[in-house]
C-alpha cells in the first residue's frame, strides 16, 4: 500500500472486533483504515471457512477454462479465492484480460491454469475519478482494488506415461509451487553502535534521530534468493510520485512531469533514484519470482541527472524498460526511492549495477538512515528464502520516542527484534483446470450450492 499513511495498525493476533471513535479526540488515518481491515478480515475468513480455500456458486459458476485455438476462453461468473470474490465478464480470454495486459505465450500441453488474486493500491494518479472537482481536484483518500489474473503454470515439466495422474496431481500441487515456503524475514531496529558483540541484541541507547515521523518502506525489487534479489527503500512509504506528461527514452532519458512535488519533503532533487511505472508494469511485475519470464521483471531504477523547474523536465541517467511509461492512458509516473550507496564495512548499501537497487544479503545489518538498521534473516538450513517483487515491510519511526515501532522479544535476558515475514503483497492462488494434449480440460474448480432452498411459489398476477 504505497499511500501517504501514518502506519498500519491492524494486527489479526489482537482480535479486535471494531474501532470506536471517541468525541473530542484526534482522528488518524490508521484508525479508519484499521476498521476497514477488521471488517474485511472477518468477512473473508467467514467466506473461506464456509466455502473452503476456493469455490464458485452453482448458479453463477465462473472462470471455467476451454481451449480456443492458441487462446483460452474464460467463463463468465464468480469465484471465491480465500474468501475474496472475483467476477469475470462476458467474452474474456487469456490473451484479453482486464488486469493482465501482456500474458506470456501459453506453454505446450499439458499445463495447469490457475487464478492469481491480490490487491492493488489505486490513488488519484492512477484513477482521476477519485478526485473531487468541488474541492479543485484535491488529492483525498486512496482505494484498493482486487486484481485477478488467469495464468498458465509452466513449472511442472513432467508429462510421464500416466498423463492423467500427473494432471490430477497438478490440480492440488500447483498452488504450493507458486507460494514460496519462505518469502524472507526482516528484523529492524533503531540503534547506535554499542558494546554488544551480538548484532541481534538491541542496544540500550537505541535511537531514531530523524527530524520527523516517517513510515519507512523496504520493498523487494528484483526477485530471487539472497545475493540475486535486490531491494529499495523509501522514508515516505513509496508514496512520492510524479505523473509523467511525456517520456522520451534514451541515454539519457527525459521526462516532462505534471509537477515537481508539493513541497521539499515530497519533491524531487538531483541525485534521487526514481522508478518509471505505469499500469502495465505494476500488473505484470507484482509478485514475480526469480523464474518469471524476463518480460515480467521490473526495470532498472534511474538517477535524476538534472531538473528544469521552468519546463518541469527531468533528465534521467539511464533507460527504462521498453514501452514502460510512454502511453499516457496507462497513468505513467516516476516513483521516488531514497536509498544511496555507502561504505559496506559500516553497513552501507551496495547498489546493483544492473537495476541500481540495493543488493540483498542475509545475515548483515544494513544502515538505512537516522539510526535505522535492517537485517534479512537467513532461512532454516534445509530451505532458501525466495524474495518476490513487490513484497514489502513497513517501519514506523517516531520522534516522540526516538525509536521505531517494531515488535521485540526477550532472549536470555536481552531484548531482540522479532523477525517478520513481508506485510504484503499477499497473493492467493486457485487451480482452475489442466489443458490436455487432446484439447480437453481437466476440471479443477470447486462448486458450492446456495444454503437457502426456497419452496415453489406462484408468481402474482
Amino acid at each position: 500500500m504505497k499511500a501517504d499513511l501514518t502506519r498500519n495498525s491492524f494486527y489479526p493476533s489482537r482480535y479486535f472486533s471494531r474501532v470506536l471513535m471517541q468525541q473530542g479526540r484526534v482522528q488518524l488515518d490508521a484508525d479508519w483504515n484499521e476498521q476497514a481491515d477488521i471488517l474485511l478480515h472477518y468477512l473473508r475468513n467467514l467466506a473461506a471457512d464456509c466455502i473452503g480455500p476456493h469455490g464458485g456458486p452453482e448458479n453463477n459458476f465462473g472462470f471455467g477454462i476451454t481451449l480456443a485455438g492458441s487462446d483460452l476462453n474464460i467463463g463468465q461468473g464468480r469465484y471465491y479465492v480465500q474468501g475474496i470474490p472475483v467476477d469475470a465478464g462476458q467474452g474474456l480470454t487469456y490473451a484479453k484480460q482486464p488486469n493482465y495486459p501482456s500474458p506470456p505465450t501459453l506453454p505446450a500441453t499439458p499445463y495447469p491454469v490457475y487464478l492469481d488474486v491480490w490487491e492493488r493500491l489505486i490513488t488519484c494518479v492512477e484513477d482521476d475519478r477519485i478526485r473531487e472537482v468541488a474541492l479543485g481536484g484535491a488529492d483525498t483518500a486512496a482505494r484498493t482494488k482486487v486484481i485477478w489474473q488467469v495464468k498458465a503454470f509452466t513449472g511442472t515439466g513432467q508429462k510421464g506415461t500416466e498423463q492423467k495422474e500427473t494432471e490430477q496431481k497438478a490440480c492440488i500441487d500447483v498452488t504450493g509451487s507458486l507460494q514460496p515456503a519462505n518469502r524472507g524475514w526482516l528484523q529492524a531496529v533503531a540503534k547506535q553502535q554499542g558494546t554488544s558483540t551480538n548484532p541481534c541484541v538491541i542496544d540500550p541507547n537505541a535511537s531514531y534521530s530523524g527530524p520527523e515521523n516517517q513510515l519507512y518502506r523496504i520493498e523487494i525489487h528484483t526477485p530471487g534468493p539472497a545475493g540475486t534479489a535486490t531491494f529499495k527503500w523509501s522514508r515516505e512509504n513509496g508514496c512520492v510520485v510524479f505523473p509523467i506528461v511525456k517520456l522520451t527514452p534514451g541515454s539519457p532519458t527525459t521526462a516532462v512531469l505534471e509537477t515537481l512535488g508539493r513541497d521539499d519533503r515530497f519533491g524531487l532533487n538531483e541525485g534521487d533514484w526514481v522508478e518509471v511505472e505505469d499500469d502495465d508494469s505494476v500488473l505484470m511485475n507484482t509478485g514475480a519470482l526469480a523464474n518469471s519470464p524476463a518480460a515480467l521483471l521490473p526495470g532498472p531504477l534511474l538517477q535524476v541527472q538534472s531538473i528544469s523547474a521552468g519546463s518541469l523536465t527531468v533528465t534521467l541517467n539511464g533507460t527504462p524498460s521498453a514501452k514502460v511509461g510512454q502511453d499516457s492512458s496507462k497513468h505513467p509516473l516516476l516513483r521516488r526511492w531514497d536509498q544511496t550507496a555507502g561504505d559496506q564495512v559500516e553497513g552501507g548499501l551496495q547498489l546493483n549495477t544492473t537495476d541500481n537497487a540495493a543488493v540483498l544479503t542475509e545475515g548483515t545489518w544494513f544502515n538505512i538512515e537516522n539510526g535505522i538498521q535492517i537485517y534479512f534473516q537467513a532461512a532454516p538450513a534445509d530451505s532458501t528464502n525466495q524474495y518476490r517483487t513487490g513484497d514489502y515491510w513497513l517501519i514506523p519511526a517516531r520522534t516522540a520516542t526516538g525509536n521505531i515501532e517494531w515488535p521485540t522479544t526477550t532472549q536470555s535476558g536481552k531484548t531482540v527484534p522479532v523477525a517478520l515475514p513481508p506485510d504484503g503483497v499477499t497473493h492467493y492462488y486457485a487451480p482452475l483446470g489442466v489443458v490436455n494434449a487432446d484439447g480437453s480440460v481437466t476440471e479443477c474448480r470447486c462448486q458450492f450450492k446456495a444454503q437457502a432452498q426456497c419452496p415453489n411459489t406462484k408468481v402474482a398476477t
